[in-house]
């Protein structure tokens, strides 16, 4: 008798399970990470990244090491995959930074402080993907 009341109630148990993981809801701030960080990752060339499995660094003959692919915007290596990805980071916390620079209205020497570093987070961001992009098409 009571392994048949145990078969009868493992669908209540799992039923009960379920409505209890549907019930789960994860923070925003988790969701809004994972969202930002898989743009940055498709923005950086992660898929190309995966599926040609580029070199990551090239050294020439002059005892110089390459890190980004020249003359074409179709080819990439990994570390310039990378410092793309770093870089469209910078550029994020940038504006996040300018964004939270607009919380501080009664502290406006804060304000500031903040808005500076943003603007020079951002400055280097988008003066780095420019700097890769010139640099690969020389």
């Amino acid at each position: 008798m009571g392994l048949k009341r145990r078969l009868s109630s493992i669908p209540y148990k799992l039923g009960k399970t379920w409505e209890q993981i549907k019930s789960l809801r994860a923070p925003r701030p988790l969701i809004t990470i994972l969202l930002v960080a898989s743009v940055i990752f498709l923005f950086g060339g992660g898929i190309y990244d995966i599926l040609e499995k580029p070199i990551s660094l090239v050294p020439t003959e002059s005892q110089r090491i390459l890190y980004y692919y020249p003359r074409t915007l179709y080819e990439q290596f990994l570390f310039e995959s990378l410092a793309a990805m770093v870089l469209y980071s910078i550029g994020f916390i940038g504006l996040l930074l300018a964004y939270r620079s607009t919380k501080y209205s009664r502290k406006p020497r804060q304000a500031f402080i903040l808005l500076a570093v943003a603007i020079l987070l951002i400055t280097i961001s988008v003066w780095g993907c420019n700097m890769i992009i010139s640099r690969k098409m020389a």
